[in-house]
């Protein structure tokens, strides 16, 4: 798979029916970027979307955009790598209510931003929603996002668990299918509901389109249960208005707990990153994600034996490669050689007014030097003696052999071809016929004889 130019070290971090989306390594800025890459015309179209987006969302709580290139099928997005937690991964258990409340209230408060800017994002999940350590929640993925009065489609409607009733049954995304993305989101973080029926999708959208999520959050907060309203005109207006409601304060960001999810995540996909590379023997990337590894580590004690195996491993990598590419450059010399003493067409070049007949096998008896020069158009060049059955071609073209195996040229450059009745080359010469040059002595003869 080809990816943008620069970037290296790449992970795949997720992938869905018309692209991918990868974590990769920026050189030039020397930063982790993601990557998302569609597969088919229709992701292509949806990136250019959400670049177009991207672009026009600067200062938001979410990614900034580094570049976008367009390539009809395979378009590359390239954004800010976000050092969140996804919502989802956050273990819920270890967390009080009131850290759950300063969670959801800046999902809302996050939310709320995009609303202002007329945007709707259409895929509020948890997996789209980034928590920092330092506070506050970055929002990603706008592959469903549009902007108010955007006369587009919404292509998919977005994680099940978020899903409004109105788009279940086919319409388009707005503020209020958003609103009860958060009703779903603050239900979930905040209340106490049975296993089976946040596992099941069924009985979760069911109970969405008949009011049962309304009712179950009614005891949480009112305003999930306005948020959670079958009728889209039942519920608060915007996230804004929403958060307006919910009135909590004294909140307490749970950092630590999100620092320690997040340094176990990261450890994760590093490791899983290390171990396929050593499964392709690809020292050099196995070594640069084990190296961060140790880097991100709190205790890197147990991580830096494995460091050094893979340094060295790479170094003796290194070094075969660097012995198999002079081996190679040697090997090209040695064909060239080869190529150029036996199988290169040999090039004669004769300079007739210091001719000598054996080095062109002439007969010095019928062909002496004087009477080339007599001649003074055309020049005798031998060719033979060959089999009988041979073919002569002169510069590609087909020629009779002649009688005596002489060939009469005028002066320039000629490819001169010999093959048997089979067609293999008996003979191949490039061949250069000069004028000779007039010496004085030759112009004195050519006056006396007018």
């Amino acid at each position: 798979m080809n990816f943008p130019e620069g970037l290296t070290h790449v992970l795949a971090l997720g992938q869905g029916g018309e692209g991918d989306v990868f974590r990769a390594w920026q050189a030039s800025t020397g930063r982790q970027v993601v990557l998302k890459r569609s597969r088919t015309a229709a992701g292509a179209q949806r990136l250019r979307e959400e670049a177009r987006l991207y672009s026009t969302l600067a200062g938001l709580p979410v990614p900034g955009l580094l570049s976008f290139e367009d390539h009809s099928k395979h378009a590359s997005l390239l954004l800010e790598w976000i050092d969140g937690v996804g919502v989802a991964q956050i273990p819920l258990e270890r967390l009080s209510q009131n850290e759950r409340r300063a969670i959801f209230q800046e999902i809302c408060r996050s939310v709320a931003k995009l609303h202002g800017a007329n945007l709707v994002h259409g895929d509020l999940s948890r997996a789209n929603l980034l928590a920092l350590t330092s506070g506050g929640i970055q929002v990603i993925d706008l592959g469903v996002a549009k902007r108010l009065g955007d006369n587009l489609p919404s292509p998919a409607m977005g994680a099940w668990e978020i899903v409004a009733p109105e788009v279940l049954k086919g319409e388009a995304s707005t503020l209020a299918s958003d609103v009860y993305a958060l009703g779903c989101l603050g239900l979930l973080l905040l209340g106490d509901l049975p296993p089976e029926v946040t596992s099941s999708r069924h009985d979760w959208c069911s109970q969405g389109q008949s009011g049962g999520l309304a009712r179950r959050a009614a005891s949480v907060h009112p305003v999930l249960a306005a948020a959670l309203q079958v009728d889209p005109g039942l519920r608060p207006a915007d996230a804004a208005d929403l958060m307006g409601c919910l009135e909590w304060d004294r909140l307490r960001w749970p950092g630590a707990v999100l620092e320690d999810v997040r340094r176990q995540w990261n450890d994760r996909l590093l490791a899983d990153a290390v171990e396929r590379c050593m499964a392709q023997k690809d020292w050099e990337c196995a070594w640069f994600w084990q190296k961060e590894r140790v880097e991100r580590a709190d205790d890197p004690q147990e991580l830096l034996p494995q460091l050094s195996q893979l340094a060295h491993r790479k170094a003796r990598a290194g070094g075969r490669q660097r012995t198999m590419a002079i081996v190679g450059v040697f090997l090209v010399v040695l064909g060239l050689f080869i190529f150029n003493q036996f199988f290169r067409p040999r090039r004669e070049s004769i300079r007739l007014d210091s001719l000598k007949t054996s080095e062109v096998g002439l007969d010095s008896s019928v062909y002496g030097y004087s009477t080339l020069m007599q001649e003074g158009r055309l020049f005798p060049y031998k060719v033979g003696p060959q089999p009988p059955d041979a073919h002569l071609w002169i510069d590609g073209q087909p020629e009779e052999m002649p009688d005596d195996d002489t060939l009469w040229l005028e002066p320039g450059d000629y490819r001169i071809e010999v093959r048997d009745a089979s067609g293999s080359l008996l003979r191949d010469t490039l061949l250069t016929i000069r004028m000779p040059r007039s010496s004085s002595r030759h112009r004195a003869a050519r006056r006396d004889g007018r």
